[in-house]
């Protein structure tokens, strides 16, 4: 299989629910942090098995890469075992080897940590079940001092993490021999206070322009690489369109604040139909794509089914994902991965 896009998405409902949605996910290889699962009564510690089992229908046959978070708020003490170094990062083998029955596909980052080089050797000796490994490592200046480390390179996919600085990549980095390349950042913002509207996303306008020819092109799918928790006193109604064409990648936006008068519903419609006036947006015409045609619904027939900010999440991520897939397919000189 020939891979084009390859988009980081935490295990949230809100990016798995965007994913899940595409109505075609050839040529996409997902990045997927592992995030603990919905705290309940019956799940007080947000068992990373069950989290799992949430993943078996859509990632049980396809390639993906799954990686863990770090995030504090996203994870467990499951999680921050795997992250430990002991013994080769002993309980993260120990994890991936166990579900590698159930996911065929799966291809396991190598966690690495500069101040235990030897624990990190031993566990790529000990994933060597696998025909393809991972390895994300941070797009800056002590990137080369990194990969000095890194001797077996030809079943290694490397992650070039830039996060939100997409123009950090230094040219005289030594990334010869790896089994891939893959560049990624995102410039969605942390707020969207002051943007009037609209929001260019910078880092595909990058990677066409300096990149293409030496990367595989990665993004965190129309979201912050962090996540960002809303304030104390709420949220304010949004949607957010996003359309790319050749030269660009643009987000539109409205939102509306409710009150006695305007329920939450009410807002969303109206924000909709705003959006809807613009003419890039109502160009798109995505009659098969999930998250177009829930806003569509709204902005023409005021039918809303989903009332939160994550569901606005993922559609917004779900037509971003479906357009930026179907960009780089149509590119003559992207660079691929085929596994």
């Amino acid at each position: 299989m020939k891979y084009f896009y390859f988009p980081a998405l935490k295990t949230r409902s809100s990016e798995l629910r965007a994913f899940s949605k595409l109505e075609n996910k050839n040529g996409i290889l997902p990045i997927l942090a592992l995030t603990k699962s919905r705290i309940s009564k019956n799940n007080l510690t947000g068992s990373i098995d069950k989290k799992m089992n949430e993943l078996k229908e859509d990632f049980e046959d396809i390639h993906f890469i799954l990686d863990v978070s770090t995030e504090e708020s996203l994870i467990n003490n499951e999680i921050r075992d795997f992250l430990s170094p002991n013994d080769g990062f002993k309980k993260w083998v120990e994890f991936v080897k166990k579900y590698k029955k159930d996911f065929k596909n799966l291809i396991p980052c190598v966690h690495f940590a500069p101040d235990n080089i030897d624990d990190v050797k031993k566990q790529i000796l000990n994933l060597d079940e696998f025909e393809t490994l991972a390895l994300r490592l941070p797009g800056n200046e002590n990137l080369n001092e990194y990969l000095k480390i890194i001797d077996d390179r030809e079943k290694i996919i490397l992650i070039l993490d830039c996060l939100d600085k997409y123009n950090e990549l230094n040219t005289a980095n030594d990334i010869k021999n790896f089994k891939g390349l893959i560049y990624l950042a995102s410039t969605f913002p942390k707020t969207l206070s002051g943007n009037d509207g609209e929001i260019k996303l910078n880092e595909q306008e990058y990677y066409l322009k300096k990149l293409t020819n030496e990367y595989c092109y990665g993004d965190y799918g129309c979201a912050y690489p962090v996540r960002y928790d809303m304030i104390a006193r709420g949220w304010i109604p949004r949607i957010d369109i996003p359309v790319i064409n050749d030269d660009e990648a643009m987000v539109y936006y409205k939102k509306n604040k409710t009150d006695e008068k305007i329920s939450t519903e009410e807002a969303y419609i109206k924000i909709a139909q705003q959006l809807w006036e613009n003419e890039f947006i109502r160009k798109l015409n995505m009659v098969d794509n999930w998250g177009y045609k829930f806003f569509m619904d709204a902005a023409k027939y005021s039918t809303i089914i989903g009332k939160s900010p994550s569901f606005w999440i993922s559609v917004r991520m779900n037509i971003y994902m479906s357009l930026t897939l179907s960009k780089m397919k149509k590119l003559i000189k992207v660079k691929s991965l085929e596994i």
